[in-house]
C-alpha cells in the first residue's frame, strides 16, 4: 500500500548543467536553492537585495538590475536606532555608517547587473501576494524592518498585475539577454500571519499568474516546490519548530526532485564525483599536524587537482 501522494512533474525541456550561469532571487527558498547550487560548485549568484516575498517587490528589484527604474539607492536609506537600512533590502543588510551602506548596496547592484547580462537561468521564488505599501514613499517595501505599522498599508497584488509586471520584465530581458530562461517556483513556506484562508488564496494567485506567463512565453518554466511540500510531504515531521518553514529534510527532498527533473546525466555523474571529495573534506581530522591528517590532506589535494582538470567548469 502507498501512504503518500507523490507529485508527478510534467515533462520539461529545461536542462541544467555546470555550463550554466544561474541567478536566484526571491523568498528564503530561493536562498535554499542558491546554497545547494553553491555547495555543488555551480556558477551561481543570488540577489544582493536579500530575501523578498512579494512579486511586485521582486519585479521592482529586477527592474533596478535592468536599469529600468528611477531607483536611487540614497532615496531608500533611513536610520533606525543608530543603524542605517534600505526599504528595498533585507534587514540583514545594514551599517552604522550611511556612506558605507550606500557603497555596499551599489556594489551589490552593479555585480548583479553584470551577472544577469550573461546568465542562462533566472530562478524566481515568489512567496506571497501580500505586501506593505510605505505611506509616505508610495511604493511596496521589501522589508518593514520592524518599523511602526502606522507607516504602512497592507495590500494584495492581483493576478493581472503580477502577470503584467513579469510580462514586461521578460520582454525587457530579451533585449539584454535573449537566451535567458526563467524558472518560477512558489515558496513552500505558509504565511500564516496573513491567515490560513488568505495564505491559500495568495498562493493560488501566484500560481495562476505564473501559468499565464507560461502560456505566453516559451522561456518560462515552473517547478512545483510548493505542491511537493504541501501534498507530498504533508506531515509535520518535515517542518521546523515554527510549524511553517520546511526543515532540512524537506529541503533536501525537494532539491533531490529538482535534481532528478532538471539535471542531465553528465551533471549527475559530476555531482557524484564531487560529493566523494566533499565527504573526504568533511572528515579531515581536527588535528591537522598528525601524520594521518597529512596523508589525508595530500590525498584530497591530488583528488581535487584531478577533478579540476577533468571538470574545469565546476567551482571546487
Amino acid at each position: 500500500m502507498i501512504f503518500r501522494t507523490e507529485i508527478k512533474i510534467p515533462p520539461s525541456d529545461l536542462r541544467i548543467s555546470y555550463k550554466d550561469k544561474i541567478f536566484c532571487i526571491g523568498s528564503c527558498f530561493a536562498e535554499n536553492i542558491f546554497d545547494k547550487f553553491k555547495y555543488l560548485g555551480f556558477d551561481v549568484e543570488k540577489s544582493s537585495f536579500g530575501i523578498a516575498f512579494n512579486p511586485l517587490v521582486i519585479s521592482n528589484q529586477l527592474n533596478i538590475l535592468l536599469d529600468r527604474s528611477e531607483y536611487k539607492t540614497s532615496n531608500y536609506i533611513f536610520s533606525k536606532e543608530n543603524i542605517f537600512l534600505s526599504w528595498m533590502h533585507h534587514s540583514k543588510i545594514y551599517s552604522t555608517d550611511k556612506e558605507l551602506l550606500l557603497s555596499i548596496l551599489n556594489t551589490g547592484i552593479e555585480e548583479n547587473k553584470h551577472y544577469l547580462e550573461y546568465a542562462n537561468l533566472l530562478i524566481i521564488t515568489l512567496g506571497s501576494s501580500f505586501y506593505y505599501l510605505h505611506n509616505d514613499l508610495k511604493f511596496p517595501v521589501a522589508n518593514c524592518h520592524k518599523v511602526n505599522a502606522q507607516n504602512f498599508t497592507r495590500m494584495e497584488t492581483d493576478i493581472d498585475t503580477i502577470y503584467e509586471a513579469y510580462s514586461d520584465l521578460i520582454l525587457a530581458f530579451r533585449n539584454v539577454n535573449p537566451n535567458l530562461k526563467i524558472l518560477f517556483t512558489v515558496s513552500p513556506v505558509r504565511y500564516l500571519k496573513d491567515g490560513f484562508i488568505e495564505n491559500s488564496r495568495s498562493k493560488a494567485k501566484l500560481n495562476v499568474a505564473i501559468e499565464k506567463l507560461q502560456m505566453e512565453f516559451s522561456s518560462v518554466y515552473y517547478f512545483p516546490s510548493y505542491e511537493i511540500f504541501i501534498d507530498d510531504l504533508r506531515d509535520y515531521r518535515f517542518v521546523k519548530e515554527d510549524l511553517v518553514h520546511p526543515n532540512d529534510l524537506a529541503i533536501d527532498y525537494i532539491w533531490n526532485m529538482f535534481n532528478d527533473f532538471y539535471f542531465d546525466q553528465i551533471t549527475v555523474n559530476t555531482i557524484v564525483e564531487l560529493k566523494r571529495i566533499k565527504l573526504l573534506q568533511a572528515h579531515i581530522s581536527i588535528h591537522p599536524e598528525s601524520n594521518e591528517s597529512k596523508v589525508m590532506i595530500d590525498k584530497i589535494r591530488i583528488l581535487e587537482e584531478a577533478f579540476t582538470k577533468k571538470y574545469p567548469e565546476v567551482k571546487l
